[in-house]
């Protein structure tokens, strides 16, 4: 009859923590990626101001949401920023169509401002508004975008602004289909996010960036 050999506990607990590793990897894999989209969505308590801010880019949804926050009583004035934008095969600019598409929504034509200039990237909005903000003596405004956009909008709005008296609030699009629990199952998920990481590192190194 062959002797039996104890069990190696070294071996035993390697094997087991081997086994925990394999079982733990999803979770711990998800609570990152969920850090990570988490860290990018930012916003602050909606307060009464003078006037949304609607920046470029995006879909229906920002202006939507500035719509939304116009109607509520908690913004005067809805502000589009002017990026000169024609769409394809011609036409009105971007800013004179989302002028229209917000007074078809309800939003009164006599409140509705464009900045100056052509912005080309979301630190030229910022700049624009802040000229803007100045020149019409706004104490107040609040700036709508999409939620993966909002933690670098609120450092360039926070440096740009910086030493002035307008109150600036960051209000990420809400019920958007960005969300930090599902946005890795998304393709486009994964582009925003790590271009939204490439543009923070990016300006954490002083690169400027749009």
């Amino acid at each position: 009859m062959a002797a039996l050999h104890p069990i190696d506990p070294t071996r035993r607990r390697r094997k087991y923590g081997c086994w925990l590793f394999v079982a733990a990897a999803p979770v711990l894999a998800f609570i990152l990626l969920w850090a990570l989209g988490g860290f990018l969505v930012v916003g602050d308590r909606l307060r009464q101001s003078d006037a949304v801010v609607l920046l470029s880019g995006g879909d229906d949804a920002r202006l939507g949401e500035a719509v939304r926050i116009y109607q509520a009583g908690l913004a005067q004035h809805l502000l589009i920023t002017e990026t000169g934008t024609i769409p394809k095969g011609g036409g009105p600019r971007a800013s004179t169509l989302l002028q229209r598409q917000a007074v078809t929504e309800g939003v009164a034509a006599g409140d509705i401002w464009t900045t100056l200039g052509k912005s080309s990237s979301t630190r030229d909005e910022a700049a624009a508004v802040r000229e803007f903000c100045e020149r019409e003596g706004l104490d107040s405004i609040v700036v709508v975008t999409d939620p993966y956009h909002t933690r670098r909008t609120q450092w360039i709005f926070q440096t740009v602004f910086s030493g002035s008296s307008t109150r600036v609030s960051i209000r990420p699009v809400r019920d958007h289909w960005y969300r930090s629990m599902t946005w890795f199952f998304h393709p486009r998920g994964w582009q925003v996010t790590l271009s939204e990481y490439a543009k923070l590192a990016a300006m954490m190194f002083g690169i400027q960036g749009d």
